[in-house]
């Protein structure tokens, strides 16, 4: 299959039903926001893509607050993963997800968790395609609510390894959180 073949398909199956589900499509990437963090699907490449005729997608969380290994406000759609302290691969969103005792998995600053689909062999991409579709409509969005800024302070303390992007969203965390308190006070 020819990449513009498999784009039309990546076009019709995936980007127009989630699009139509309330994602917006920036670059190459789809981004679902909610009140406090957003959900994407990044799609991205290798230096090997073009010659396998592949590419690849990470699915990834980060809340609004959180500042960008700089320590500066990230850009609303970062397509950058480093900027995301939450990482899956797509085929990993199945909804036993968090009855599989799902936790926080440092994947910083280096190879992430991805899915391939190498189109240049393959004659039908469809079921992929909607197999991720489906999982971030289901489970994606459910692990973004699940996800609150609470929540997410707790799993990177608990399962992190002190990365220095760790230190940067730890702090975000909690000064977000003590400013909540307080103005809940």
């Amino acid at each position: 299959m020819k990449a513009a073949e498999f784009n039309a398909i990546y076009d019709k199956v995936l980007v127009q039903p989630l699009v139509a589900a309330g994602f917006v499509r920036h670059g190459a990437s789809l981004f679902f926001f909610d009140d406090f963090g957003v959900l994407v699907l990044v799609r991205h490449r290798d230096k090997w893509s073009s010659l396998t005729q592949s590419t690849l997608f990470t699915v990834c969380i980060r809340h609004h607050f959180l500042r960008d290994l700089d320590k500066q406000p990230c850009e609303r759609f970062s397509e950058s993963i480093n900027d995301y302290p939450f990482k899956i691969q797509p085929s990993k969103l199945r909804p036993d997800f968090f009855r599989s005792r799902w936790h926080y998995e440092p994947c910083n600053l280096g190879h992430w968790p991805e899915d391939r689909i190498e189109f240049g062999s393959a004659t039908d991409v469809a079921p992929q395609l909607e197999g991720i579709r489906d999982s971030l409509l289901s489970v994606g969005v459910a692990w973004l609510r699940f996800l609150v800024p609470v929540e997410a302070r707790r799993q990177i303390l608990r399962y992190g390894e002190s990365a220095y992007c760790e230190k940067i969203w730890l702090e975000d965390y909690e000064k977000f959180i003590a400013e909540r308190q307080t103005s809940a006070a």
